[in-house]
């Protein structure tokens, strides 16, 4: 089964990586001879697919990863210890290699680290390794910072698996490091935060922003579980709603913390949880109630052709 499950990741990765090529072929820059045309739209298409396309790999090989059956102590993990475990080898495997680069001092190294595993707030940068939105989420330089993070990833994450499964968990897990960079530079408008190296002084790098989504959605999936916040042990969701205030008032802080980001996940987290709730609850009784009775599904149907039949004579109109 293990052999199984990393030829269905090789394969993923290959039709991704073919799909990217397409990407890159379609979008790729004007030629010298070609007039640049002077009023371009601030969203670049080829950037965004780019972008899209990280995301979906990212989070389909997070996935499958957590899917190959791997046996410890003569027992098979089960799915949250292995998504756990998985994110933090991977947050480990980054530390340890920005630590080796550190101890021999290699300086090509180390250049290689700061173009693929830190989030520069320099647009040109962003467009030309747009991956590093992600790769950035999984990069801690110093060894305090990753045990704090991943104390709070052994604690929030398996709950979190528990209720979304691991392919829903994966996409949400990366979109927050999306939601996150979108907060802190578009939202807020946040600067550079991370400062451990005067050579990454301008970039962003940690967990943070993604853990900060996972917990929220932890605290309000489970609202009975209590947490201190300063010295009163308080309710999750109230604990959830305080750690969001102190990072809101802490915007304009220059404490090298990413709050911004910190805040951009916990809203994030929020509305997953509250689509997920609404397509668990409401929206799925809705349509098994709808469609157990045989009237009201012929009058859905029937509410559904009118409504497309108005809308083709309205295009009509026009022309």
């Amino acid at each position: 089964m293990r052999s199984l499950g990393l030829f269905a990741l090789i394969r993923l990765f290959s039709i991704v990586f073919l799909v990217r090529l397409g990407v890159d072929a379609v979008h790729q820059p004007r030629s010298k001879r070609l007039p640049k045309p002077r009023n371009r739209s601030p969203c670049n298409h080829g950037h965004c697919a780019r972008n899209l396309v990280n995301l979906v790999v990212a989070s389909e090989g997070l996935a499958r990863i957590s899917r190959i059956p791997v046996v410890y102590d003569g027992e098979q993990l089960s799915t949250d210890e292995l998504v756990t475990g998985v994110l933090v080898g991977i947050n480990g495997a980054v530390l340890l290699a920005w630590f080796l680069n550190i101890w021999f001092e290699s300086e090509n190294a180390m250049s290689w680290m700061m173009s693929n595993f830190v989030r520069s707030h320099d647009k040109k940068r962003q467009r030309a390794r747009p991956y590093t939105i992600i790769t950035a989420a999984f990069s801690h330089y110093n060894l305090s910072h990753f045990l704090s993070n991943m104390g709070i990833l052994l604690h929030f994450v398996p709950g979190v698996v528990h209720e979304l499964g691991c392919r829903r968990f994966a996409y949400f897990y990366i979109s927050s490091a999306y939601a996150s960079k979108f907060s802190k530079e578009v939202a807020f408008s946040q600067g550079a935060t991370s400062r451990p190296d005067p050579r990454i002084a301008e970039c962003s790098l940690g967990a943070s922003g993604v853990l900060s989504a996972v917990v929220t959605f932890h605290c309000l999936s489970f609202p009975r579980d209590m947490f201190r916040v300063g010295w009163i042990a308080v309710e999750a969701p109230l604990a959830a709603i305080a750690w969001a205030a102190q990072d809101f008032l802490k915007l304009n802080d220059d404490d090298g913390v990413g709050h911004a980001g910190h805040l951009g996940g916990a809203l994030f987290g929020a509305l997953v949880y509250a689509v997920w709730k609404i397509l668990k609850t409401e929206t799925r009784a809705t349509i098994r109630e709808l469609f157990r009775s045989c009237e009201k599904r012929i009058l859905f149907w029937n509410m559904m052709k009118k409504f497309a039949l108005g809308v083709i004579d309205r295009v009509t109109d026009l022309f």
